[in-house]
Formats: structure tokens, sequence, C-alpha cells
């Protein structure tokens, strides 16, 4: 069968020279099944780990991980079961703030089911919204709140610790809060 190629760019021609399929995809006779990408400083290596790498940059072919820790250290967020409730909030919350838990790890924060406001980037835009600073500390639970998934969220600064509760789906466009700020003893 011939080739549907018109245009010579995959051998065929369509004028009886080498017959094999067109594609976007050229092979370019590497080891590893490795191809370019119309790009010739850029190949695709399989079937190891893919790695898009120029071929002319020096250093190791290796793909660089994800993040290992928070970028913002002043952020701690962290997921549990307590059910805070209205009436005993400021006290759970100074519990919180003596007994943190384990923070969330980067990649459990992308979890559609914990929000936007389980990554650094989600909680900032929501402490915009309610005109909090970011540069302090600022402790998160992602628990629940007189029985419904929400955010608690502390912020101690000079010394004064303040407890608000949001949903889950705080951002600067969208507060979202369930509580007014309360202040923590």
């Amino acid at each position: 069968p011939r080739s549907r190629c018109r245009s010579g760019c995959c051998g065929s021609g369509g004028r009886g020279g080498r017959r094999f399929g067109g594609s976007a995809l050229h092979l370019n006779n590497r080891a590893n099944g490795t191809a370019s990408l119309g790009n010739p400083s850029v190949t695709v290596t399989t079937p190891t780990r893919p790695s898009l790498m120029p071929t002319d940059s020096p250093g190791p072919t290796e793909s660089i991980g994800p993040p290992v820790g928070p970028s913002k250290p002043n952020f701690h967020i962290q997921l549990s079961e307590t059910d805070y409730s209205e009436a005993d909030l400021a006290g759970q919350a100074r519990a919180m703030l003596a007994r943190p838990a384990a923070p969330i790890q980067v990649l459990a924060a992308e979890a559609p089911t914990l929000g936007p406001i389980a990554t650094e980037v989600g909680l900032e835009s929501c402490l915009t919204a309610h005109s909090v600073p970011t540069d302090v500390p600022v402790h998160v639970d992602l628990a629940t709140y007189e029985g419904r998934p929400a955010a608690i969220i502390v912020v101690t600064e000079g010394g004064r610790s303040i407890v608000r509760v949001v949903e889950r789906t705080c951002t600067s466009g969208h507060p979202a809060a369930l509580t007014d700020a309360t202040p923590v003893p």
C-alpha cells in the first residue's frame, strides 16, 4: 500500500521513496526509542522514564522530582478529624497551636477533596480575601466545623492569635467565611 504522505517529510513523498507512515513524531535512529518533536534540540526518551532535555545540554538526563517541602515555612497546613464547634472554637484553636499535627505533603495538598486552601497558593489567596497578612505564622487545620468540611485558620501576629473558619473553597474572589475572626486566648 502506498503512504498517504504528500509533503515528503516522512520519506515516502508519494513518489516511490521509502514507505513508512508520516507523523509529527519522527524517529531519528537514536538508542532507546529517542524521538524528535519537530525541534531537533529537544528529545523524548522512552521506554525508561520520559524526559524532555535539550540534546546539547550538559548534565544528567533524570527528571527533577516534585518539591520536597513548603516554600512558605510560616504556613502550616494540616489535616485532622477534629470537629470544631462554635461553643469551643477558641479553645480548640489554642489546642491546635499547642499540639499541631504533621503538615500535609505537597502532593497530597493537590487532592480535589481538600479544596484550593490545602495548597500554599490557595491559602495565600484566601488570606488575601480576608485582608490577613501572609508573612506571619499561619496554621490551618482542614477539619470540620459543626459537622461540615472547613478550614480553621489561626493567624498569629504580634504575639496575638486570631481564629476564623472558612469553607475549603475560599479564594480571593470568594472569601467563604463561616465565622467572624475570634481572638484565641
